[in-house]
């Protein structure tokens, strides 16, 4: 998801990535690894480790972990009023139904971002 989330925003920014899919991803996993590595060395940080999609979809559960972390010293309230579950663009669906539903969204993103290249690219030309 944050690879294709990646990929989207480079494409809108007129900019191609020059990786494929796997080899994207095993260049995210890596860093990632490498961050995670380097927070467990650092005896003056604490983290809190968060799945994104529970996060979005258990929003007042998770709000209330997050303000125990900081010390409840947070309005949860505020923090679940900016939750907008239509910016989880990338969805990768693993019910059937809402695996078809965003695949057809994704096929509609994807030309919409092909004809946003393309534009640019026509553009930067002096096409249009």
């Amino acid at each position: 998801e944050i690879c294709a989330s990646q990929r989207v925003m480079l494409g809108r920014k007129g900019e191609a990535t020059v990786s494929g899919e796997e080899e994207m991803s095993a260049l995210y996993s890596s860093h990632l690894h490498e961050v995670e590595s380097w927070l467990a060395q650092q005896q003056n940080m604490a983290v809190l480790y968060m799945d994104y999609n529970d996060l979005i979809e258990n929003y007042d559960r998770n709000t209330e972990e997050i303000n125990r972390f900081f010390g409840g010293r947070l309005s949860v309230h505020r923090m679940e009023c900016i939750v907008d579950k239509s910016l989880y663009r990338q969805r990768r669906a693993h019910d059937p139904a809402m695996l078809h539903r965003a695949q057809g969204q994704q096929e509609k993103e994807s030309s919409d971002q092909d004809k946003e290249v393309i534009e640019a690219q026509l553009k930067a030309l002096g096409y249009m």
